[in-house]
């Protein structure tokens, strides 16, 4: 019988900071967001980072994958929302380091810094099963 588990105490620190920052940070974002003011979107981005960190805690290759993308993800979309209104990169990095967003901004990086670490690297492309049960 296969056990699932949401943190692995076994996994490189790296990789564990990575899955409670991921956790927490969807916590956070409910919390901010109120259930009652999450939409579909929104719910599946929480989501898909939730299921990223809990594949990266089960050695699970589409967990990292997943949280790596997750991580990414929100850069992408406000870069996308800045230039289709036509503003300017520096206000797309001003909305990012100098405003209310700067909480999410740090967790983000502290997210992808950990997860790319050579150390977190090396650990999942020896241990982390590539197959989808």
């Amino acid at each position: 019988m296969q056990r699932w588990v949401w943190t692995n105490p076994y996994l490189p620190q790296t990789l564990q900071i990575s899955v409670v920052i991921a956790y927490f940070s969807a916590v956070i974002q409910i919390l901010f967001t109120g259930v009652l003011g999450l939409n579909i979107f929104l719910f599946g981005i929480i989501g898909l980072t939730v299921l990223g960190a809990f594949g990266v805690a089960n050695l699970r290759w589409w967990g990292y994958i997943i949280s790596v993308v997750m991580a990414i993800l929100p850069f992408v979309l406000d870069l996308m929302i800045v230039t289709a209104n036509g503003d300017s990169l520096g206000k797309y990095f001003a909305s990012l380091f100098l405003g209310p967003n700067i909480i999410n901004t740090i967790f983000q990086i502290a997210i992808l810094a950990l997860l790319i670490h050579p150390m977190s690297w090396h650990y999942v492309k020896q241990n982390f099963e590539k197959t989808i049960p």
